[in-house]
């Protein structure tokens, strides 16, 4: 299951995930120092390290009906390319996305036309968004190699990592 590979990754384990209780197997749900009652049905945004177990157990899945889509992408590529400054992205984006995207591909396979085109067009828009965003990120980097804070603020973790990396790198470049 996508989810449960995305455990392991830098940092996720707090982002929260929309879900739809599919099973009455549990009743009450504790996360932290929260007790919640389920039931069938109930949709939850629950952190990533307590709705993966769930999902792995199918008690739980995705509600993909609470994840961007083509629209929201689009209007995200437009903005970046429009605007020469970086804009503002949720921390989760490329989570989000890789979860819509896996969502359309299993739903495609099945001979969806439509959602195979809606897949193609939203990982056209993602391509464009990354391309356009890493672009952005290493002309920062190598106009002024030192972090900037409120620049970070706009970027995405896998984003911060990379401009942090590209950063630290040419700063011992230029200072050689």
């Amino acid at each position: 299951m996508e989810v449960l590979d995305l455990r392991d990754t830098l940092l996720v384990s707090d982002y929260e995930l929309p879900v739809v209780i599919k099973d009455d197997k549990i009743k009450n749900l504790k996360f932290g120092a929260l007790e919640v009652k389920i039931r069938k049905g109930l949709k939850l945004e629950l952190p990533l390290k307590v709705a993966a177990p769930l999902l792995e157990e199918q008690i739980a899945e995705v509600d993909y009906d609470k994840l961007p889509k083509l629209p929201y992408y689009n209007k995200v590529r437009w903005r970046e390319q429009r605007l020469t400054e970086l804009q503002e992205l949720p921390q989760d984006f490329y989570i989000k996305a890789a979860l819509y995207i896996s969502h359309l591909n299993k739903l495609s396979l099945r001979g969806d036309e439509k959602t195979a085109l809606e897949l193609r067009r939203t990982k056209a828009a993602l391509v464009d968004i990354i391309r356009l965003r890493m672009k952005k990120i290493a002309n920062y980097a190598v106009t002024y190699p030192q972090v900037n804070r409120d620049l970070m603020k706009k970027m995405t973790i896998e984003e911060k990592q990379l401009y942090t990396t590209l950063c630290n790198h040419l700063d011992k470049w230029y200072l050689n």
